[in-house]
């Protein structure tokens, strides 16, 4: 199993700043969005400041943008998995070895 040391600066991206990417790029507002696909305007306000997560829900109500739930999960997720692992400044992982018969 390899261990990757990921650095503050080659951390994967909020998703909200992809999110205020594809907000940009259709000439859409935030609180347009938010009016779209029913939710407050402050929530994405605040996933878009990196504020808030892009939870299960909301994933499913941004298929509205033409990218699957999925997407944004595993955006989420990675942003998630990189922030803790610089946070925790883990070393090599110990190996469990397989049981013996």
């Amino acid at each position: 199993m390899k261990f990757e040391k990921v650095s503050p600066t080659h951390m994967k991206p909020h998703p909200g700043i992809i999110l205020a990417a594809e907000l940009a790029r259709r000439e859409l507002s935030q609180a347009a969005l938010a009016r779209i696909i029913g939710v407050s305007a402050m929530r994405i306000s605040l996933v878009v400041a990196g504020l808030r997560p892009i939870t299960a829900e909301l994933a499913l109500r941004l298929r509205a943008l033409g990218r699957p739930a999925s997407y944004w999960l595993h955006r989420q997720c990675q942003f998630d998995l990189d922030r803790t692992r610089a946070s925790l400044k883990l070393g090599r992982p110990k190996r469990i070895p397989p049981r013996r018969r």
